[in-house]
């Protein structure tokens, strides 16, 4: 579990009161908190996680958990997952919004790309230009460099990570990442594949 620090709450308001001037009247009443889901949306749990893309708890749950709760579960029709943004730093949150020009290709898409962030975030997360690495990476994903260069630009996806943070924090008590919501239930921890199955059984028999 990784802790938001104060350094970034700091940025996060500095960041919400420069976009402000730019995000005004109809437009602002456009942006909205921004999420994507994968599963069917009749199963009968649904789990919420909260992320950034910097944090190793989240890659680690992303890497040896999440297949095979895709496979078990999301495949299957009895999970729901829904993916929302909590990014920790200033480069987990420029990422982010790469994530969601992926997501205008599709949730496939998107989660693809997610999890090949995830996969090699030792590689650029810690580099001496993390969104150089991030670029070349979109850029397999099918991401121009013009359009990742206009995706950094894009105001709703920069101010709708940036709400889903807020949200986080308001709904769910959000202050570390990896935290999941199921049904509801708040977990503010990461989970091996048995403890997942453990809080998932009960909900679906």
């Amino acid at each position: 579990m990784t802790q938001i620090t104060v350094g970034l709450r700091a940025f996060v308001v500095l960041v919400l009161a420069l976009a402000a001037p730019f995000v005004s009247g109809a437009s602002a009443q456009d942006i909205k908190p921004i999420e994507v889901a994968v599963g069917s949306p009749d199963a009968p749990v649904t789990v919420i996680e909260y992320m950034s893309l910097t944090c190793p708890h989240c890659a680690e749950f992303h890497t040896t958990v999440l297949p095979d709760v895709m496979k078990a579960y999301v495949d299957t029709g009895k999970v729901r997952i829904i993916f929302r943004d909590y990014p920790l730093d200033g480069v987990a949150y420029r990422a982010a919004i790469v994530t969601h020009c992926m997501a205008e290709a599709g949730p496939k898409r998107y989660y693809g790309f997610v999890q090949v962030l995830f996969q090699q975030q030792r590689r650029w997360a810690t580099g001496a230009d993390p969104m150089g690495e991030v670029a070349k990476l979109a850029r397999l994903g099918g991401l121009s460099q013009e359009r990742f260069d206009a995706c950094l630009e894009n105001e709703e996806y920069a101010a709708g990570v940036l709400l889903t943070y807020q949200q986080g924090e308001a709904e769910f008590g959000v202050n570390s990442t990896p935290t999941f919501v199921v049904n509801g239930r708040v977990i503010a921890t990461g989970m091996t594949f048995s403890e997942f199955q453990k809080v998932i059984e009960p909900l679906i028999n």
